[in-house]
């Protein structure tokens, strides 16, 4: 499997992508889970549960509300109220 990289230009730097992932920058909503837990909802209709915060550049990392029950690897990397970066693609439909 070969990688390539594609460099997008974003504000004053180059962010460089790997091939299975998309940059998005598109803002999204917020709902409330089980046990008053925080999700969020992509303008696509997929639903995302925090992974974690990275204090260091205040980037949150969300996966896939679906990641266990079928095993689905989209993620999504957050930072201020964007959806800055997603890996992968889901493999089913929206909920």
């Amino acid at each position: 499997m070969t990688c390539q990289l594609n460099k997008v230009p974003i504000f004053n730097f180059a962010v460089i992508l790997k091939e299975n992932e998309i940059l998005r920058n598109v803002q999204y909503s917020t709902i409330r889970g089980k046990n008053d837990s925080t999700l969020i909802v992509d303008d696509y209709g997929y639903v995302f549960r925090k992974n974690y915060d990275c204090k260091r550049n205040n980037d949150s990392y969300w996966n896939c509300s679906k990641k266990t029950a079928k095993k689905c690897r989209c993620s999504l990397m957050i930072r201020g109220n964007l959806i800055r970066l997603q890996k992968n693609q889901h493999n089913h439909d929206p909920e």
